[in-house]
């Protein structure tokens, strides 16, 4: 039940009792018999006709196409209840289906050559294609050849969800196929599915290669399901806000590739069919052995060896991701296989490669470690230790450990995520482990400690001399494996020794962009630009749109949330999340994004506003949030019983609040969220309300503040929300004493990178006074200084006293200047 033939007869598709199967994961829709295996987790109730997430486009246009399950396991369709909707809706029109019986929803569409309130036709006497007059339509009488003007009646006998069929027999009930014409066979009593043929090749369907006539191309338009347009989320109905500008966006700038590429090559593949399975998972080679003879071998993975890569390797089979704390931060990952039972613990093998955090927050790294000896020694207890260096200053960042369990398995199995912190590695005070020649570090992952031994030592107590001549003066020793160094490089270095440069292209990152020289084993690129917040690109040659938000008479929160909204004619809306932190009295943020964006919501205190809609692309946009913008929650609008039904019922509900509440711009469900289009319809897309924003890193805030992120994985920004008396990026600093000091106050008012004329009132104002009160100080000691060095002055004991002080309140002046 994987929906796959492997029987002749398909009998394992056919099978009754594969709920009775011991298979704990297999997927049961609703009011069904069948389990389905679970690689068809995503689509087996969809065959069945219902779908855990029904797209809104898909209710109430006319098309019955999906059911569900309300809370008492009674079944609907997406057509239930839509007698009172429009039927020439947003989502019904120009779609290649009549959702409305007199077909007005596909009048004036472009797909037909027929003008405004005409519908096109096939004139069943002399077979010519004509515009036939709406009033025509849908009155009872058959007027164009196989009744196209009168459709619903083959609609109510024939839905789309069943057979359809949609061609009319003259005079008779018979509804065909678009395969019954034109077969050489009268299906109709007055054979008027045979007489137009020109040629009994008829064919609609959509990769049909002959040229169609005009007659085809109109009775091919009856078939809905080859000509109907899938729609998607649209906001060509609503109006723009705020009023923008002219300025529109090059949306090819915004999908430009963002790394570099492969050139296509085209390969000749004549050859390789000669030997596909010659060597098992290798690569055939053919070399030159004497003057006219060849001799195929093959080169084997590390797997895999043998003549024909015919035997397995016992290997350790390593998944690996890494996510850091550092989103601009270069890391060198070394992945060793150690023997645990000597004293020198010795590695087996090794695997290094370098992270990039921007760039690779999402990858999976799988890597294959091979032992020393084949059969590995089952005596021995091995484990994998993986050692990370941040590669500007070859910091050392942390050790993991993780011990082999099962060894008579051939092939053992890790999946391991890894959390690199930026905070410093202390020694550890409590080891009891004698380190001659390193210093003793806790393992990241377990209460185990280690000895991490200086460049020239190795063993367990680094005890072990060593000869480190075998890597750059400017690089890392870290072991040694068959009398090979394991070398860990800075930035600009690369090799088994670290002896070459790695160079970037002179001023190939533009816009302060940090050029990184990607790894040798990356085939993508020489490079990686790391671009600052303001810019993107493969070089960060463009610069992100930029959006000013303004909240104005709204509570002022610890930080806010963007939900940008892409929108597109051949998918659902792409949804790209921000998060920004304000300070105590800021009222205005910025947000920077390099993909394009038509709707932006903020959600503030708990509360979501609409920001942001335009159908055009901008580049620049300031926008105001005040509470007439605010989507309201649905369980602020509709009564308890509805709120309390699933979401796909609650749907039509949504088209009453737009028809009656003329004044909600927009409002957000549990599921959903709406805008009331202008004429006073609902229009819905999925939405996530409650998402938790948690991060994933516990330790990243201190003094128990709230750490939110904007993605779970790859957080483009983490924020700590601090508690009473706390502040500081990651709450780390405390507000002693009974009150706040100025330092403290300003310290939330003042922009990073800003000129002091863009700054806020409060820092301008207070910059003023300090200059002011630092001008009239220094001139007040200056004078004193002058008055009280002189001889007279100093005769007495007092004259020293304030000559001293007047020095003294120069030091403060200067120094009170600086602090600021």
């Amino acid at each position: 039940m994987d929906g796959i033939q492997d029987c002749f007869y398909d009998d394992d598709e056919k099978y009754l009792t594969s709920c009775q199967l011991n298979h704990q994961y297999r997927v049961k829709c609703h009011n069904t018999n069948t389990c389905w295996s679970p690689i068809l987790k995503e689509y087996a109730c969809s065959m069945t006709g219902q779908e855990d997430n029904i797209p809104f486009q898909r209710f109430c246009n006319g098309i019955n196409q999906s059911i569900y399950y309300d809370n008492s396991q009674q079944y609907y369709n997406d057509e239930f209840e839509c007698e009172e909707w429009l039927c020439n809706n947003m989502y019904a029109r120009c779609d290649g289906y009549w959702a409305c019986a007199d077909g007005r929803d596909e009048n004036n569409c472009s797909r037909t050559k027929c003008h405004s309130g005409t519908h096109v036709c096939v004139d069943p006497v002399n077979l010519t294609v004509i515009c036939l007059p709406h009033t025509r339509v849908n009155d009872g009488e058959d007027d164009c050849l196989g009744a196209s003007d009168e459709q619903h009646r083959c609609q109510r006998l024939y839905p789309p969800s069943e057979v359809p069929k949609r061609f009319r027999c003259l005079r008779d009930t018979t509804c065909l196929l678009p395969s019954q014409l034109c077969n050489n066979k009268s299906d109709c009593p007055l054979g008027d599915d045979e007489n137009f043929c020109n040629t009994h090749h008829f064919k609609c369907d959509n990769d049909s290669t002959y040229n169609r006539s005009e007659i085809e191309e109109v009775l091919c338009g009856l078939s809905e399901q080859k000509n109907r347009r899938e729609q998607y989320f649209s906001v060509h109905t609503s109006s723009n806000y705020p009023s923008l500008g002219n300025t529109v966006v090059n949306e090819s700038l915004y999908w430009s590739t963002e790394r570099h590429s492969i050139a296509n090559i085209n390969m000749d593949h004549s050859e390789a069919s000669l030997w596909p399975w010659y060597c098992n998972r290798g690569l055939v080679v053919n070399t030159w052995v004497t003057n006219n003879s060849f001799e195929n071998i093959c080169m084997c993975p590390p797997s895999y060896y043998g003549p024909l890569c015919q035997y397995q390797n016992q290997r350790i089979s390593l998944t690996l991701h890494v996510s850091s704390v550092d989103r601009y931060a270069t890391y060198a990952i070394i992945i060793m296989l150690i023997d645990d039972n000597d004293e020198q613990q010795e590695i087996n093998t090794y695997d290094q490669f370098v992270y990039i955090t921007k760039e690779s927050c999402s990858t999976k790294f799988n890597r294959y470690l091979l032992f020393s000896t084949r059969p590995k020694d089952l005596s021995k207890n091995y484990s994998i230790r993986i050692d990370a260096f941040e590669k500007n200053g070859i910091t050392y960042v942390g050790s993991w450990h993780f011990p082999i369990t099962f060894l008579f398995l051939p092939v053992n199995r890790l999946a391991i995520s890894l959390v690199l912190s930026n905070r410093i590695i202390q020694t550890s005070l409590n080891c009891l482990i004698a380190c001659n020649n390193g210093t003793c570090v806790k393992y990241s992952n377990k209460d185990r400690y280690f000895c991490r031994c200086h460049s020239q030592w190795t063993g367990i107590q680094c005890n072990i001399p060593i000869n480190r001549q075998m890597c750059s003066y400017n690089s890392f020793y870290l072991g040694l494996v068959n009398n090979q160094s394991i070398c860990v490089c800075p930035l600009h270095k690369f090799g088994t020794q670290c002896m070459f440069t790695s160079t970037c292209p002179t001023n190939i990152c533009q816009n302060n962009g940090k050029c990184i020289p990607a790894d040798v084993t990356s085939p993508d690129s020489s490079y990686t630009c790391i671009c600052p917040d303001q810019f993107f690109g493969v070089n960060c040659q463009y610069s992100k749109a930029k959006l000013d938000v303004s909240l104005i008479n709204m509570h002022i929160p610890s930080y806010i949330t963007a939900y940008f909204f892409t929108l597109s004619n051949t998918s659902q809306p792409m949804q790209t999340i921000i998060l920004r932190k304000l300070t105590l009295f800021q009222h205005t943020t910025t947000f920077q994004i390099s993909i394009p964006y038509h709707i932006v919501i903020i959600q503030s205190s708990g509360k979501y506003y609409l920001a942001v809609l335009q159908q055009s692309l901008q580049t620049d946009i300031s926008t105001l949030i005040q509470p007439s913008q605010e989507c309201i929650a649905t369980e602020q609008l509709l009564n308890s019983t509805v709120t309390k039904m699933v979401p796909y019922r609650r749907i039509i509900f949504f088209h009453i609040l737009c028809h009656t509440r003329t004044d909600i711009i927009c409002f957000i469900d549990p599921a959903y969220l709406c805008l009331c289009t202008n004429d006073h319809h609902a229009n819905c897309m999925e939405f996530k309300r409650d998402r938790n924003f948690q991060c994933s890193l516990t330790k990243h805030c201190a003094n128990g503040a709230q750490c939110v992120q904007d993605h779970p994985t790859c957080p483009s920004t983490r924020i700590c929300i601090c508690p009473a008396c706390f502040f500081g990026n990651e709450c780390q600093f405390y507000t002693k004493g009974l009150g706040s000091t100025l330092d403290e106050i300003l310290g939330y008012e003042l922009k990073r990178n800003t000129i002091l004329s863009k700054q806020p009132i409060t820092v301008k104002v207070s910059a003023a006074i300090t200059m002011i009160i630092f001008a009239v100080g220094i001139i007040n000691c200056i004078l004193s200084i002058m008055v009280f060095r002189r001889q007279a002055s100093q005769k007495v004991g007092c004259g020293i006293y304030l000559l001293a002080t007047s020095y003294t309140s120069l030091m403060i002046m200067i120094l009170f200047a600086l602090k600021f």
